[in-house]
């Protein structure tokens, strides 16, 4: 039993002896009110993740950052509300990412969901006149009379 006991002292020991040398980069800096709510995916440049401005009129933007985690762009996925969209996701694929948008469309009373292609290379999305049309859902009326 001593024996049993000298090795496990001996080997926690040596455990606590080899600490791994750590180096800590510059800390990622950002606005009071913002804060990063996703990575949303990644290639062989970097990764992306959604910034969310504000507290009161939420603000998305999406970062590009390199490697080193050093911010190398960002753009404003709230840019199509002027058209009545509304961000709804980021959909990242192997090959091509794209930024997901709901809409309500009065005529057809029903919420329809788009897709819109992101070019990483330089941070764009495509024109609302190349969108994806991913599907309609049309919303009942129901008689609220009791």
């Amino acid at each position: 039993m001593k024996k049993l006991f000298f090795l496990f002292s001996l080997f926690g020991t040596l455990i606590l002896q080899a600490q791994p040398e750590i180096t800590w980069g510059e800390p990622y800096k950002q606005g009071a009110l913002s804060y990063l709510k996703e990575i949303v995916g990644y290639d062989e440049n970097g990764f992306y993740a959604v910034e969310d401005k504000g507290v009161f009129s939420s603000k998305n933007m999406l970062m590009k950052f390199d490697m080193s985690m050093n911010q190398v762009a960002e753009i404003d996925i709230n840019q199509r509300q002027k058209e009545g969209r509304v961000f709804n996701n980021i959909l990242a694929l192997p090959n091509q990412m794209y930024v997901i948008y709901n809409n309500y469309a009065h005529k057809d009373n029903a919420f329809d969901l788009y897709a819109n292609a992101l070019n990483t290379k330089n941070m764009s999305v495509s024109p609302v006149a190349k969108e994806i049309k991913l599907c309609s859902v049309p919303i009942e009326k129901k008689n609220r009379n009791i």
